[in-house]
């Protein structure tokens, strides 16, 4: 089995051993391969931005609950869980 990595450095020497395989639509597979897995790194990182910024919102929330400032912490909370939904959703497309 091939590396994703080393077919995307490779992608001409993939391709013409896929042909001497007899795999006349080599070149196509191997683009809608590429294009899969560039749909799933960029799903990956709209995943960690979406975790990361679910992250900096809970320490956000913790510190306006210290500072007694509730109604801003409650609408803070509000937004993260718009985020823990949009999280849920990705992880459920990538697996």
């Amino acid at each position: 089995m091939l590396d994703i990595h080393y077919i995307r450095d490779n992608k001409t020497l993939v391709v013409q051993a896929l042909q001497k395989r007899q795999l006349a639509q080599a070149p196509e597979v191997v683009d809608e391969l590429l294009a899969i897995d560039q749909q799933r790194r960029a799903t990956q990182l709209q995943l960690d931005n979406t975790a990361a910024t679910l992250k900096q919102q809970a320490q956000q929330i913790g510190q306006l609950i210290q500072q007694d400032k509730k109604k801003e912490a409650e609408a803070a909370k509000a937004q993260t869980a718009s985020l823990k939904t949009t999280v849920k959703a990705l992880t459920k497309t990538l697996h």
